[in-house]
């Protein structure tokens, strides 16, 4: 393939500039050129499609204020998903970095019981903050309280926490420390009232957790509506951590 460099050693060898050589380093210049302004182009666009993309999603934070869901008329919204978004990314990004610690992205893509990792998490991310908004409701009616022992023990379940958490989960916190610290001690409320129906009920503890039989029972006496739009913006596993290379295909990353 003939060059402009070529072309003009060329005819500098010969010692003219014929009106045909002159033609064609121009038409291999323009050539060029077009490629360099197409190349310009398609970098541009693919950035601003993946700044376009990206900003479909909740930003926690962001959009904080936003329902997820109502709860016997009640909003569940993004902010008060804080807690379990942090405890279950952070579990999950663990257990990726054991399956390939190479690219954790993959791990979060998987499929068990034909769903994706991260459609599960979310799920349980929900799921969890339903049943406490739930329980807690019913904790306060029935005037349950930690004792000063199971205040001890929350505050240890709290610095345990926080120290746990990822680095890069602290430099995308979707809340304060306080409203993430009173979500952690509702939940410990939560675990008391929720030890105690199960005594009541005579059942297992576990039957009465999100995912429990005996608490799919007593969810189908509230009413529930999930805000499917806001949820399907929710894009677990970069949420409050992070997969740096964008896939133009899905809007996914993968953080090598």
């Amino acid at each position: 393939m003939r060059t402009i460099w070529s072309i003009f050693h060329k005819v500098k060898d010969e010692g003219r500039f014929s009106k045909e050589s002159l033609r064609a380093a121009f038409t291999w210049k323009k050539i060029v050129r077009d490629l360099l302004i197409i190349g310009f182009i398609l970098v541009t666009v693919l950035a601003g499609y993946e700044r376009y993309v990206t900003s479909q999603f909740i930003d926690m934070k962001r959009d904080g204020k936003k329902a997820v869901a109502t709860v016997d008329g009640h909003a569940i919204r993004v902010k008060d998903l804080s807690y379990y978004t942090l405890l279950e990314e952070r579990v999950v990004e663990k257990q990726a970095m054991i399956y390939n610690p190479d690219s954790t992205k993959d791990y979060w893509n998987i499929r068990m019981d034909g769903k994706i990792m991260s459609t599960l998490v979310k799920r349980t991310i929900l799921g969890n903050t339903i049943h406490d908004y739930l329980f807690y409701e019913e904790a306060k009616k029935a005037d349950i309280t930690l004792t000063a022992e199971e205040q001890e023990y929350l505050k240890n379940a709290q610095t345990d926490f926080w120290e746990d958490l990822l680095d890069q989960q602290w430099e995308r916190l979707p809340a304060s420390e306080d409203y993430i610290n009173e979500q952690i001690r509702r939940a410990a409320i939560v675990q008391k009232y929720q030890r105690q129906l199960a005594n009541e009920m005579g059942v297992t503890e576990a039957s009465l957790n999100w995912d429990g039989y005996e608490y799919s029972k007593i969810l189908k006496k509230h009413s529930v509506r999930n805000h499917k739009k806001v949820l399907d913006r929710l894009r677990v596993s970069e949420l409050t951590i992070h997969h740096d290379t964008f896939n133009i295909i899905n809007g996914l990353g993968k953080k090598n």
